[in-house]
């Protein structure tokens, strides 16, 4: 090789790796989320979604690691799980997917709820939600935060927002990294029907306007129908987020299970989805609106599928194991069972295609 070539090579590998590192990072975020804009900033490192470790964190470190084992051992593993901590909730919201799963058995204790996520992270994962009920009416949830090593996962929470204003400088402190508080319509009124609860809608604002005031990357989840699509309400979600600073607006679109389990109307609604996409790349193209994180996106084949059972797991309050929280077939529980071993039967189990979506909004044969 002449000495130009190899002075031209030296200069290329000096110049080109960190144009193509972000060449790639941009089209992954694209390709997952459906944006690569960065939302917020956590200890230095940037965040696409609430839902996945800042780009290259420890955190982020840990999750690729998870990935390159899972191609090593040939198999899956998960890199996000939610366990709920308590079925206890102060609301009695008309969508809620736990009423099926809750029962008269014993909760599990602090002590079973560290070892899970400490178990869960010993299996791959480095995100976790905190889930309910409603997760701040368990008075110890800042020891459970306190406990987890934060170098190797991001720990959330899904809220309804009522306790969050007392609490957001506690949880902080504790090392959460984001707040996802419950917003299912732009209008107070209706907000406080759906989950029967007057007054929510006000406390949930306040929240979270607090939870910015103490740092906390902070996010509104809201549960979609068909209705909130062709009457605007779902954009002037949207627009709300925007106006309070929040840094993600994640979307559910409703699915008939828990106290929808009725509603065959929820069955999945295509050219719809496709609406609802579409509102989502429109605002996701700007960088002065929230990053918009959608369910239906996530598991199309545009994305990743369906992750239940194949990135992704749920631990309900009792130690009873899913491919994620709207399923309703329990793998094992954890007071019996390992987890590895429960989630190894599961991944196995679990076959789903990009091409498959959600089970749970399938036609029933």
């Amino acid at each position: 090789m002449s000495l130009f070539k190899k002075l031209r090579l030296i200069y290329t590998g000096l110049t080109k790796p960190l144009k193509f590192s972000k060449k790639v990072s941009d089209r992954l975020y694209k390709k997952y989320l459906g944006h690569n804009k960065v939302i917020g900033w956590y200890r230095g490192y940037p965040v696409y979604s609430t839902m996945s470790p800042p780009s290259l964190s420890p955190m982020f470190a840990n999750k690729n690691a998870t990935f390159i084992m899972s191609g090593l051992q040939n198999r899956a593993l998960p890199h996000l799980m939610d366990i709920a901590v308590t079925g206890a909730c102060n609301c009695n919201c008309e969508h809620c997917s736990f009423t099926t799963k809750r029962s008269k058995k014993v909760e599990l204790k602090k002590e079973e709820i560290i070892k899970a996520i400490k178990d869960s992270i010993d299996l791959g994962i480095s995100a976790l939600n905190l889930v309910g009920g409603e997760p701040l009416m368990r008075e110890d949830l800042h020891h459970i935060i306190s406990s987890i090593d934060k170098n190797l996962a991001v720990i959330s929470i899904f809220t309804n927002g009522w306790f969050l204003k007392e609490k957001a400088r506690e949880l902080k402190k504790a090392g959460l990294m984001a707040v996802k508080v419950s917003i299912d319509s732009p209008y107070p009124e209706v907000h406080d029907k759906l989950r029967k609860k007057s007054g929510l809608f006000n406390r949930a604002i306040g929240g979270l306007i607090e939870a910015k005031k103490q740092g906390l990357l902070t996010a509104i989840s809201c549960c979609i129908t068909k209705k909130d699509l062709l009457d605007g309400s779902f954009e002037k979600i949207i627009k709300l987020g925007k106006k309070i600073g929040v840094n993600e607006i994640i979307v559910f679109d409703a699915i008939p299970v828990g106290n929808f389990s009725h509603r065959s109307d929820l069955i999945a609604d295509k050219p719809l989805l496709e609406d609802l996409i579409k509102i989502t790349n429109r605002y996701n193209s700007r960088e002065d609106y929230p990053g918009i994180f959608v369910y239906s996106y996530i598991r199309s084949p545009r994305s990743m599928g369906c992750s239940g059972g194949v990135s992704y797991f749920y631990i309900d309050s009792y130690g009873n194991v899913f491919p994620c929280d709207f399923h309703n077939k329990s793998y094992g529980n954890i007071k019996s069972k390992p987890l590895y071993a429960i989630w190894d039967v599961m991944s196995r189990e679990r076959n789903c295609s990009s091409y498959c979506g959600c089970e749970m909004k399938k036609e029933k044969s």
